[in-house]
C-alpha cells in the first residue's frame, strides 16, 4: 500500500525579503505570510495531494497575485487579504485545480475567496497581529495618600502595534474590539504598615472601574509586591490605565524597575 508522505502543519511561515516571483515546493508550510514592499507573484506547487490546503496571507503594501504552477492566475491579493485554497487533484497543475476554500474555517466575506485580515477572522483567529505589549516604571514614582493615583508607565519592552502612551496619558488605546488580558504588578517601598490598605485597578476611558484588587498589608517595613489580572472586553478606541492607592498615612514610593511595576497586555485571539 502507498504511503503519503506527511504534509507540514499549519505553522505560518513569515517571509518578509521576497520579491518579484516565489515559487512555493511541497515541502513549504502551508501558511504563508508575505510582507513585501512590492507587487510580488507567488505560484503554488504542481505537486502534492488532493485535498492540500494553503493559506496566503498579504501583509505588504503591495498586490500579491497568486497562480497555479502553470501561471494561471488564482486570485489577487491586496494588502492585509487573505486566501485559502485546496487542491481538488493530486499533483494540481492548473488554477482549475484549485477551489477557494471556505470551509475549512476562513470567514469567507466574499464570493472571491478573499478575507481582509483588519477585521475578518480565520479559523476563529484574528490573522492579523494581536496586541503584545509590554511597559513598565524605570523610576520611583511618589503614590500620595488615600488618593487612587495613575501609574506612569514610562518604558516599553515591546509594543507591538503603538498602542501604549508612554509619555503623556500612560493609557493603552485598543486598536480593535475584543478581549484583552490585561497582568499587571505594582511594586511598594517598605515604608507600608501591617493592616493598610492597597487597591489595584484597571480603568476604562477614564471614568470606569472595570477591575479591582483590594488588599489589607500583612508586614510592617518590608517590599511588597501587589498584582491585578483581568480579561478585559474593549471596543476599538476605548483606553485603560492603571491606578493604585494606599492609605498609609503620607506618600509612599512605587519601584521604578522592570521586574517590580510592570504591565503585560495581549490580545486574545
Amino acid at each position: 500500500m502507498a504511503v503519503q508522505s506527511p504534509r507540514k502543519p499549519q505553522f505560518a511561515n513569515v517571509r518578509s525579503s521576497e520579491s518579484g516571483t516565489v515559487t512555493l515546493t511541497s515541502s513549504d508550510y502551508r501558511w504563508q505570510i508575505f510582507n513585501a514592499s512590492a507587487a510580488l507573484t507567488v505560484n503554488l506547487p504542481g505537486g502534492g495531494i488532493a485535498g492540500d490546503v494553503w493559506i496566503i496571507e498579504n501583509r505588504g503594501s503591495g498586490a500579491l497575485t497568486l497562480k497555479s504552477s502553470d501561471a494561471s492566475t488564482i486570485a489577487t491579493l491586496n494588502q492585509n487579504d487573505v486566501y485559502g485554497t485546496a487542491s481538488v487533484q493530486a499533483a494540481p497543475t492548473s488554477s482549475a485545480h484549485w477551489r477557494k476554500a471556505a470551509g475549512f474555517g476562513l470567514a469567507d466575506s466574499t464570493s472571491s475567496g478573499l478575507v481582509n485580515t483588519t477585521s475578518q477572522t480565520f479559523s476563529g483567529r484574528k490573522s492579523a497581529g494581536n496586541s503584545k505589549v509590554k511597559v513598565y516604571r524605570s523610576s520611583a514614582q511618589s503614590i500620595s495618600n488615600a488618593s487612587a493615583t495613575v501609574i506612569q508607565f514610562n518604558a516599553s519592552t515591546f509594543d507591538t502595534n503603538s498602542e501604549f502612551d508612554t509619555s503623556s496619558t500612560y493609557k493603552f488605546t485598543a486598536g480593535r474590539t475584543g478581549y484583552y488580558q490585561f497582568n499587571g504588578i505594582v511594586g511598594f517601598s517598605g515604608s507600608l504598615t501591617a493592616g493598610n490598605i492597597v487597591q489595584v485597578s484597571l480603568r476604562k476611558n477614564g471614568t470606569t472601574s472595570i477591575s479591582y484588587v483590594l488588599y489589607r498589608v500583612g508586614d510592617t517595613g518590608v517590599d511588597q509586591t501587589f498584582a491585578i489580572n483581568d480579561i478585559v472586553s474593549l471596543s476599538s478606541t476605548d483606553t485603560v490605565d492603571v491606578l493604585v492607592y494606599q492609605n498609609s498615612g503620607g506618600a509612599v514610593n512605587i519601584y521604578g524597575d522592570s521586574n517590580y511595576t510592570r504591565l503585560s497586555i495581549v490580545e486574545l485571539l
